[in-house]
């Protein structure tokens, strides 16, 4: 996947880089992927080397206001533009603008309708570095910021040449400069305030970036850190891929949440689906215990006809739950309800049906994982030439799923967005709507 899709970037955003392992091969990314798309304005707010004017097809030099100007002319220009402030004394590095031209920079981008990229600190081609008390310097007004490492520092030690000011980090960790750098070292410089989150702007979204991952070991290392980064609750999301490939995001982990859907009325039967038994516990606590088997947090559960008696049922569990006063007004009501309560912080949430007893925390986990691996705006479980539930829905889609009314639900949606499928035994997909459901469930205990 694209890195500009990963990071969730949308024409008038901004992003900053910081960190080491690849913040100008990310500027590159962006550049490239906006060809055709949109805008790509790159800048930096310290410095860059004169060798890196290369990183996009247009060079503009500013110094005052009016030298803006010629950005309006350059927008369009094929390779993106980059704009810098004049050149060090030394002339063998440019000065990143100053921050009243950045911010009028920014707001010149934003009204095109372009993207802007942001080197934001230093690294000299490392791959892992804890800032200095000077860095980083990451503008107010950044909508994302993207920590990046390179994996190729794991194993290593300070001696090598993977590290940026290899003392600094060594008294970050309480490290030797013999000792290997290992998994949880990332992490703590990648989640600390102190490390990679040190000045991020309390508005801004953090998606961490591990480069280098261009290979099935690489990325189920940086799947480890990603695991353990997602329990900082201000990361929004790991990517993991390698910025030189054309396809330069190979997953995208984030929290996807859970909402089990169990307010109806159940008026086709005589009592209320969710509490209907099957091998001895109610058909609810089938899907809330896939869910948690598939490591979905948070795991809420929307309640209306008979929701004292649900609440009931899943007493022990990390189930949290919401009333919905309204279910009369149809399925709708109870899926907006639930995604109000989930989406902030979440890249997708799985939806599931109260009356579904075969339903796995495999298949789940298969529908998070394929989602991981390319975003895909809906991910369903298929099998027997149709499609079931649960359904995952990636956050791009939450406005849509907002905007039902009535009976209907997350399918309502589906022609508006491309829906992937992950085979599955069509056993899972069964659902309990009527008399002969039931007889056919009682028929299988």
């Amino acid at each position: 996947m694209f890195l500009t899709d990963a990071l969730r970037l949308q024409p008038g955003m901004s992003v900053a880089f910081v960190g080491a392992g690849g913040k100008s091969a990310a500027l590159a990314c962006l550049v490239r992927e906006g060809e055709g798309r949109h805008p790509v304005v790159i800048t930096t707010t310290t410095k860059i080397g004169r060798e890196q004017s290369a990183l996009a097809g247009t060079h503009i030099v500013v110094q005052r206001r009016e030298d803006l100007e010629h950005l309006a002319l350059a927008l369009g220009a094929v390779g993106g533009v980059l704009v810098t402030g004049p050149s060090t004394d030394s002339e063998t590095k440019w000065r990143g603008p100053d921050p009243g031209l950045l911010q009028v920079l920014a707001q010149m981008v934003s009204r095109a309708g372009g993207i802007l990229g942001i080197e934001a600190d230093g690294a000299r081609g490392s791959s892992l570095k804890v800032p200095a008390a000077h860095e980083p310097d990451i503008p107010g007004f950044v909508d994302v910021v993207s920590p990046i490492v390179g994996i190729d520092v794991l194993g290593t030690t300070l001696q090598a040449d993977k590290v940026h000011r290899p003392e600094d980090l060594g008294r970050f960790l309480g490290i030797r400069p013999t000792d290997p750098i290992e998994v949880e070292h990332v992490v703590r410089v990648l989640t600390s305030a102190q490390g990679s989150l040190k000045g991020v702007p309390a508005s801004a979204e953090i998606r961490l970036l591990i480069n280098k991952a261009a290979n099935f070991e690489a990325l189920e290392r940086a799947a480890v850190i990603a695991r353990q980064a997602l329990g900082t609750q201000r990361v929004q999301s790991v990517l993991a891929g390698n910025l030189l490939s054309p396809d330069a995001v190979e997953r995208s982990w984030g929290r996807p949440a859970a909402v089990v859907l169990a307010a109806g009325g159940s008026t086709r039967l005589a009592g209320p689906k969710p509490l209907l038994t099957f091998r001895g516990q109610p058909l609810i606590r089938y899907a809330v215990d896939a869910a948690l088997g598939a490591g979905l947090s948070p795991l809420v559960v929307v309640l209306g006809h008979a929701g004292a008696d649900v609440r009931r049922a899943l007493e022990g569990t990390p189930a949290r739950f919401v009333d919905n006063l309204h279910w009369k007004d149809g399925q709708s009501s109870s899926l907006r309800m639930g995604l109000a309560a989930v989406q902030a912080g979440t890249e997708g949430v799985v939806f599931f049906l109260a009356d579904m007893p075969f339903v796995s925390a495999a298949t789940v986990g298969r529908l998070v994982e394929r989602h991981s691996e390319t975003l895909g705006s809906i991910v369903a479980p298929a099998g027997g030439g149709r499609r079931g539930n649960p359904v995952l829905f990636d956050r791009r889609t939450f406005g849509a799923l907002q905007g039902l009314t009535g009976d209907t639900g997350g399918r309502a949606v589906f022609d508006r967005f491309d829906v992937q499928e992950v085979p599955t035994d069509v056993q899972e997909l069964m659902d309990v709507d009527d008399p002969a459901d039931v007889d056919r469930l009682r028929s299988l205990e």
